[in-house]
């Protein structure tokens, strides 16, 4: 692991709290006038930053970028969002953040728990990860009456190579194996 002036859990408390005032918070986002189509939001503590880019709707695509003394440290980018909307946006979102906002002892803290079922028993949600906070891949859906109505599939974790942060990590392992 490289030697860095800061934890994994200063990382992961760091990005929860950048996520909780980012989303699903609604906080209005800049648009960015270089990459048209773009929205992009921010937030920073001492000396951590943290920006999240992204585009789309109902299917957006995008990437966080974790900044430590403005050297780029961990990032991850994922894609989905609606598969069915019928039930409408709103309601999905809605049962999305009361899942990512439910208290849970994830070995993964960066998203919701591995499994969380609304109290009628109607939503269901799910996050399935390999890796930790070094490197990752999840995909993360929300059923409704056990139909699949949200799918996001995200990958990310520490940059490496000429990062003065980032160690040097192999892939995380397959969700297929």
């Amino acid at each position: 692991m490289a030697d860095r002036p800061f934890s994994d859990s200063d990382l992961i408390a760091f990005i929860r709290a950048a996520i909780a005032y980012a989303w699903p918070n609604n906080f209005v986002p800049t648009q960015k006038p270089d990459l048209p189509g773009f929205n992009e939001t921010h937030y920073g503590d001492g000396p951590w930053n943290f920006v999240d880019l992204w585009a789309g709707g109902m299917t957006d695509m995008g990437f966080e970028i974790v900044t430590y003394d403005d050297v780029a440290t961990w990032g991850a980018a994922y894609r989905g969002g609606v598969i069915d909307e019928a039930l409408g946006p709103a309601a999905i979102y809605a049962f999305l953040a009361e899942a990512l906002r439910s208290p849970h002892d994830s070995a993964f803290p960066l998203r919701g728990p591995a499994a969380y079922r609304s109290a009628d028993g109607q939503w269901l949600y799910r996050f399935n990860v390999s890796g930790g906070v070094e490197s990752f891949t999840a995909v993360e859906e929300i059923l409704y009456r056990d139909s699949v109505v949200y799918q996001r599939v995200l990958t990310g974790g520490y940059f490496g190579d000429r990062n003065p942060y980032g160690p040097r990590v192999p892939l995380a392992a397959s969700l297929f194996e």
